[in-house]
């Protein structure tokens, strides 16, 4: 949709303060945007969807594409259980697939959800996180960093909404031997944060949370990544 209508459905249905915080956190990711301006599809889900903050989480987006182009219903991804049916399966399994085989982000939202699903199911099923770093991440060379952000990004954004254990799944990532595997995830973490619509100190509480607890060279790349992300005012903090 325009810019004009977005904005103008934003002032419509929430206060001055949360209609801030959707500007800021919606245009952070490329496939949210993606999905925002096309209207056919992101109009039915801005004027059905409940006025709160939570709701327009990238998660809870991509679980509405899913819900639409599947007929499937799931109440709640962050149920510790998910009965998926036969066909959905088949086709996160190929979303999948697809990223491994190209090396390419998801070419849409949707695709995006797909993946973040697939990597909760691995969750569930297997109990744990532990390995899926090794698993999905690509270490070939100093290019590959940017290769990993831009496949995981929205997958990871939507994954905070799908998983009650994001910061065990966070622990799998720094807690890593390897090196290559704790950089890369950085700025994958803060692209998670700051495309998730949350108010500002509880942003700046999460940011906080996982970041203090990381080594200083760390700690200085994040920083250096929040500048990158044109978050200057977080840099501060």
């Amino acid at each position: 949709m325009s810019l004009t209508v977005w904005l103008d459905l934003i002032r419509q249905e929430f206060s001055p303060e949360d209609g801030q915080t959707l500007v800021k956190s919606l245009p952070q990711d490329p496939l949210v945007w993606q999905f925002l301006q096309d209207e056919k599809i992101s109009l039915p889900f801005f004027t059905n969807a409940p006025s709160d903050l939570c709701n327009y989480a990238p998660g809870k987006m991509a679980a509405w594409l899913i819900e639409q182009k599947t007929g499937s219903s799931f109440a709640d991804f962050s149920q510790n259980e998910i009965t998926l049916p036969t066909e959905l399966k088949t086709a996160v399994a190929q979303a999948l697939e697809t990223v491994f085989h190209t090396g390419l982000p998801p070419a849409d939202l949707y695709t995006a959800g797909l993946i973040a699903l697939t990597l909760h199911e691995r969750r569930l099923r297997k109990g744990t996180w532990e390995g899926l770093s090794e698993e999905i991440f690509i270490l070939r060379n100093p290019k590959s960093n940017i290769k990993n952000y831009r496949i995981w990004q929205t997958p990871f954004a939507c994954l905070f909404s799908y998983c009650q254990d994001f910061n065990d799944l966070t622990d799998e990532f720094f807690s890593s031997s390897s090196e290559s595997i704790r950089k890369a995830f950085i700025p994958i973490l803060l692209h998670t944060l700051i495309s998730n619509p949350m108010r500002p100190e509880q942003l700046i509480g999460q940011l906080f949370e996982f970041i203090k607890p990381l080594p200083i060279d760390s700690q200085l790349e994040s920083l250096h990544w929040l500048g990158d992300f044109n978050q200057e005012q977080l840099q501060n903090k």
